[in-house]
């Protein structure tokens, strides 16, 4: 979600508050939002309205996002598709940030971010195991907090960091959504790391 989309998730999430009598303070909005946003408004909504049928007591952002998501085996196949459609709308050129340590940890896991470009070239058989050997990793890593990288380094900045224009961490990264579509860019690291840098290769 984005700054846009908290109107309508305010209106949801007090609807659905007002069918428990749970009551919402400011911060705890706050909260759900920001748990919350890295999922668009309309799976979000929908989760929110299928809280009221699926949950006994009101909803916390974890039982929402498992609406969101649904079980294991459905997570994994969702983050798989995810990177799948990265790949092909955003590319391995590129920095990504999947907003999922178990996706980051899984594509590392398998040779990183600037070696899936040659999924597209697997035939038919040869990406189904790919894609089982990604679920199996996935929700293994998943279900164990096995944690990755904060992003995942695209090729440009592999070169870029080889030739000295920039250090690790410095390029943007393009913020992947839940349907494996960009949504946004930001740096990795605060500016203050980049004017050091160029003051360090100014003294060189």
């Amino acid at each position: 979600m984005r700054d846009a989309d908290s109107a309508a998730f305010v209106v949801a999430l007090v609807a659905v508050a007002e069918v428990y009598a749970e009551a919402l303070s400011q911060a705890r909005i706050e909260a759900y939002f920001a748990a919350l946003a890295p999922w668009d408004l309309a799976s979000v909504l929908e989760a929110l309205q299928r809280s009221v049928r699926a949950c006994k007591f009101f909803p916390k952002p974890a039982d929402l996002v498992e609406l969101i998501e649904g079980d294991p085996k459905g997570r994994a196949e969702l983050a798989w598709t995810r990177v799948v459609k990265a790949t092909e709308h955003v590319g391995t050129y590129e920095s990504v940030d999947f907003r999922d340590p178990a996706i980051h940890a899984t594509v590392t896991a398998l040779g990183g971010w600037t070696e899936c470009w040659r999924w597209e070239r697997l035939n038919p058989r040869e990406l189904d195991m790919k894609a089982q050997e990604f679920k199996r990793l996935y929700a293994a890593l998943r279900a164990s907090g096995g944690d990755g990288p904060p992003r995942l380094t695209g090729l440009s900045e592999v070169e870029q960091v080889r030739a000295g224009h920039v250090l690790p961490g410095q390029r943007e990264a393009v913020v992947i959504g839940p349907r494996g579509l960009p949504e946004a860019k930001r740096p990795a690291l605060p500016e203050p790391n980049r004017s050091a840098m160029l003051t360090d290769g100014a003294t060189r």
